[in-house]
């Protein structure tokens, strides 16, 4: 059997039950790891990181524990057998069940590409290392334990996870200290682990990580449009005070429903409407032409989200309101969104609510990318989801093709101090048309939820190598690319 040295993480004082339970255990050294050596038992060797520690220790395995909470004795001597009778090199806590994974390792799994296990990436403790293992992680197991996770996958390591540890955590206020869009200890933590691993990522595959944008046409702005067909439909009153109402609708292949979806919006009374029909092979621009709206065509498709951003550039009102043509809004669920920008929201977005499937990725890197950039009360609310509204004044920030990528668009938004609201709920699942090849896979992630990540992959990008100081993680580091 292996001798074992404990570790013993914390950044505050040892609880007072933790040491009889790994006493018990019989390792052959204790540690402390702290920032101040008063808080280090005298029990325990006392280093101020895990590094300088790791090169000083001489038994065969690492327990790594948090050393502000209590354990379970017979747990953890469950946990150390395998590793102890040298079955694994790694072992690490198993989560209670599979719906344990939270929308952090979700997102982790699927940048990774890595094989799911019942196991949390931020290797959260209790973890059992061989002297070995660890030493050749030591500088990044507390600060980049998601780059060490992978790196053990990598290198063959064998891993165990037979064991779930429960860990008492003692009740701290400053780790529950949030209200509104404040983070807790725990998503600090956490965004913060991640953000180092979306760098090294970036680093290696450019700013969208590796992701398609599934073809757009980014140069589209600077080609100009086929054919511009101006519709006589204007409204010269208007019916938000000083504020005229913009509708855009980008529309490809809808003639079932582009007469309806144009109709409903006339009962807004907005000041005009632009429907950019991009790469259409029906009646689609006829028929909206028919409606006596503008009409901006183009005989390729352009991509995701590029129509919205031709209709900016053709949009001449103070409210920019956004709605699809392939199903029909009602105007009593639009309007909120209208009313709210007139009332000083500059971008009124859907209010989503989170489903059950809080773990899928798409909407575990909405909620994620919310909390970063200080809108934790977005929940997965986004500027992907139709409808949504937007006053005109943002687009000094924001550039028409800077909408082609929403999350770059909200990102930018954000970042330059703009009140960013989700303010009605639409359910646009079951209104969204089913189109095969781009909803629908097989195996892994549809094409439009590859570029929806790769979307909010870029817009992070985009704040990390513009300086973004995420101030209320405190955790952030700035690095370059």
């Amino acid at each position: 059997m292996k001798s074992v040295a404990i570790l013993l993480v914390t950044e505050r004082s040892v609880h007072p039950n933790l040491l009889p339970v790994i006493q018990h255990l019989a390792p052959v050294e204790m540690w402390c790891i702290s920032h101040s050596e008063q808080q280090s038992p005298k029990e325990c060797h006392w280093s101020p990181t895990v590094e300088a520690a790791i090169h000083l220790i001489n038994a065969e395995v690492l327990l790594f524990l948090n050393g502000d909470g209590s354990y379970s004795l017979r747990e953890l001597s469950l946990f150390l057998n395998s590793i102890c009778y040298g079955q694994c090199d790694i072992t690490c806590n198993r989560l209670k069940s599979a719906t344990s994974l939270d929308v952090w390792a979700s997102v982790y799994y699927e940048w990774t590409s890595l094989p799911f296990l019942p196991i949390s990436p931020y290797l959260d403790f209790p973890v059992a290392c061989t002297r070995e293992l660890a030493q050749t992680v030591a500088d990044r197991i507390i600060d980049n334990p998601l780059s060490v996770f992978r790196q053990v996958v990598a290198l063959n390591y064998r891993i165990h996870h037979y064991h779930h540890v429960s860990y008492e955590k003692p009740f701290i206020p400053a780790f529950y200290s949030a209200f509104g869009s404040m983070l807790t200890y725990e998503e600090k933590r956490k965004l913060t682990h991640l953000l180092a691993f979306l760098q090294e990522r970036l680093y290696k595959k450019g700013k969208r990580g590796g992701y398609s944008d599934g073809g757009r046409l980014l140069q589209v702005h600077e080609q100009g449009a086929y054919s511009v067909r101006e519709g006589i439909y204007k409204k010269g009153e208007s019916y938000y005070g000083d504020q005229k109402l913009s509708v855009i609708i980008p529309v490809k292949n809808e003639q079932g429903t582009i007469q309806q979806v144009i109709r409903e919006v006339k009962k807004l009374c907005p000041y005009e409407i632009i429907v950019v029909v991009n790469g259409s092979t029906d009646q689609t621009y006829s028929l909206a032409a028919k409606e006596e709206v503008t009409v901006v065509k183009y005989e390729h498709a352009l991509g995701h989200d590029v129509g919205r951003s031709i209709g900016i550039k053709y949009a001449t009102g103070d409210i920019l309101l956004f709605v699809d043509g392939d199903f029909l809004v009602l105007a009593q669920d639009l309007f909120p969104f209208v009313k709210a920008v007139e009332s000083g929201v500059d971008m009124a977005l859907n209010d989503l609510k989170l489903s059950s499937n809080v773990s899928h990725p798409v909407t575990s890197i909405k909620q994620i990318f919310n909390l970063f950039i200080n809108h934790k009360h977005l929940g997965i609310s986004s500027l992907t989801a139709v409808p949504h509204a937007m006053n005109r004044r943002i687009l000094k920030y924001c550039r028409e093709e800077d909408f082609m990528v929403p999350p770059l668009a909200q990102a930018i938004a954000a970042k330059n101090g703009f009140h960013i609201e989700a303010v009605h709920s639409v359910d646009i699942n079951p209104l969204n048309r089913i189109r095969p090849g781009e909803n629908q896979v097989a195996d892994g992630l549809a094409r439009t939820g590859e570029l929806i990540i790769g979307d909010y992959i870029e817009a992070f990008h985009h704040l990390l190598t513009e300086g973004w100081d995420q101030s209320s993680t405190h955790f952030y580091r700035k690095r370059y690319f």
